[in-house]
């Protein structure tokens, strides 16, 4: 089977909107306060013309198996260069294990160097072990923490 990687098309958003209702859900399992009755329905609508946003989908055939979603924060007050986020990575589960992520992220990774990006961000929760060993083998390094307080 031959994964091809491919930009969403404007009248495909709606499955990107499913995908990332899918990854909320996959978190939850990493983050209680998730909701995992979260329904995405109009969110990449709003990006998928911005030539600073990119919306990549892996297939097979005609299946959609997976998608990465990220964009660029242009140079501002604080930062020297331009930043590339990752924001959103999934794959369908019984796709997982087959290099799926490896794909999209190297070619999200070749779209940010088109742009004259120089650092690319991902944040991954600490107990997702499998997303950050894969993003470990790409070479991100971790540079800084979130941290958070449960208020009682």
């Amino acid at each position: 089977m031959e994964v091809k990687i491919r930009k969403c098309k404007t009248e495909e958003t709606n499955i990107a909107n499913e995908l990332l209702t899918k990854l909320i859900r996959f978190e939850k399992q990493f983050d209680n306060n998730i909701n995992e009755n979260c329904t995405v329905n109009y969110y990449y609508e709003s990006v998928i013309d911005n030539p600073s946003h990119l919306i990549l989908f892996a297939q097979i055939e005609e299946k959609i198996i997976g998608y990465i979603y990220g964009f660029i924060q242009e140079n501002g007050d604080t930062t020297k260069e331009k930043v590339g986020q990752i924001d959103a990575l999934y794959i369908e589960e019984e796709y997982r294990n087959m290099k799926v992520g490896d794909k999209l992220i190297t070619e999200f990774i070749e779209w940010a160097k088109e742009q004259n990006v120089k650092i690319i961000e991902i944040s991954v929760f600490d107990t997702n072990i499998k997303a950050r060993n894969l993003y470990t083998k790409k070479n991100f390094k971790s540079v800084k923490t979130t941290m958070n307080l449960i208020v009682k």
